[in-house]
């Protein structure tokens, strides 16, 4: 599917002394989800003008997720890389393109594969910065085991930080979930936020590192819940690690074996001095479950929360196919029924494999950030460097956040 286009805004903060040494500022890129096909497995494309006075960015991207097998028995996807570079020389009035990958995701069912995850990063005169490389897709063909990010899911191009993704599992008898989102160093690999499945294969999850997803946990059978996604990673700043699901035969709810977002609270990282008590963000989400409502979206909570939490709004403006998200429409069911997918977190989760009469999971779509000025006379820099939410630092709770796209996974 060609890749879409948008072209992004840059409307606040435009004034003088935006540069390193000056007003901050930021802007967001989502994949645009408006029409879900229309982003999984797919690349938005923004042309993103530099505002006036802004000299020097900061940028962080997360790649999509990996999609699941939509077969039964369904190996699961691997999580999407994060990757950061700091201090971009930009000129005021030029064009940065700033690509964003959508999670994969395969609508038919039956096959021997998932979809890739796409890759997020941006492009300014010609050199490509913080390419954060899609997930790799399930694939039953080989044998047990983890399925490696060996070419995708992992940085490259001009990058100064950040992690790969995690590995899915493929594995003979029984329906796998999905690995969680690099964090910020390192790389997940078949350690660090590796899905797990103890009953089968005897591997435990595993929690995310350096404030990645969490692996989740499956388990054999047709009850609800017994496949899920891995947690996506925040984009505000290194935070805690994300949980791994628990590891158990039986969930005892629609949480329990789904990956838990990375990234949540990074104040307690912060360099520049500050202290600041509030933390509300929508990214670092965990995974989904299969089976689990369809209404109950994943709540980035408030403080350190566990990501068990919902926040109770169904997020489906319209009907038929101008429903901008859900787990449980026809034809992205695969054609198993009403059942929700096992979905991976937001952003970069890999999503969970399928199982006769229940959907495979879509991977978590990636997402692009970009920051500038100083907070508290120092440049914005990752992995904690002032790049929290900028109205959230005192006195620019005013701030006008630049949002591009829709970002409806939550």
């Amino acid at each position: 599917m060609p890749a879409l286009s948008r072209v992004g805004t840059a409307f606040f903060l435009n004034k003088p002394g935006g540069g390193a040494g000056g007003e901050p500022g930021e802007a967001v890129f989502h994949a645009d989800n408006w029409h879900q096909i229309d982003t999984w497995n797919a690349q938005t494309t923004y042309n993103w003008t530099v505002p006036e006075g802004v000299t020097s960015i900061s940028v962080i991207c997360v790649g999509g997720g990996g999609g699941g097998q939509p077969e039964h028995d369904g190996a699961s996807g691997c999580g999407g890389a994060l990757a950061y570079k700091n201090n971009i020389a930009v000129t005021p009035g030029e064009t940065v393109t700033v690509v964003v990958g959508g999670g994969g995701f395969e609508q038919n069912w039956g096959g021997s594969y998932g979809m890739e995850g796409k890759d997020s990063k941006i492009e300014y005169n010609g050199t490509d910065y913080a390419v954060a490389g899609g997930g790799e897709r399930a694939d039953k063909t080989q044998a047990n085991g983890h399925i490696q990010n060996n070419t995708k899911g992992i940085r490259s191009g001009d990058y100064d930080g950040g992690g790969d993704g995690a590995s899915g599992v493929a594995w003979s008898g029984c329906r796998q979930s999905g690995g969680g989102a690099g964090g910020y160093n390192g790389g997940g690999l078949t350690g660090d936020g590796t899905p797990g499945n103890p009953q089968y294969s005897g591997w435990a999850p595993v929690k995310g590192a350096h404030g990645g997803g969490g692996g989740g946990c499956s388990s054999n059978g047709s009850s609800n819940y017994y496949s899920a996604g891995g947690g996506g990673t925040g984009i505000y700043g290194k935070g805690t690690d994300g949980a791994a699901a628990q590891s158990q035969n039986t969930p005892g709810n629609e949480y329990d074996f789904c990956g838990k977002g990375g990234s949540y609270n990074p104040w307690a990282g912060e360099t520049n001095g500050l202290t600041v008590n509030s933390y509300v963000h929508n990214t670092g989400l965990r995974g989904y479950s299969n089976n689990s409502s369809a209404s109950d979206y994943a709540n980035p909570g408030s403080s350190t929360p566990n990501g068990n939490n919902n926040n109770g709004t169904n997020f489906l403006l319209g009907s038929g196919a101008d429903r901008t998200y859900s787990r449980a429409y026809s034809p992205y069911t695969q054609g198993q029924g009403s059942h929700s997918r096992p979905d991976g977190g937001f952003p970069g989760g890999g999503g969970g494999g399928g199982h006769s009469g229940s959907s495979a999971g879509a991977g978590g779509n990636g997402v692009v950030r970009i920051v500038w000025g100083t907070i508290n006379g120092m440049t914005r820099e990752f992995p904690n460097q002032g790049v929290n939410k900028t109205d959230e630092y005192p006195g620019l709770s005013g701030a006008t956040i630049d949002v591009n796209g829709n970002q409806m996974m939550f």
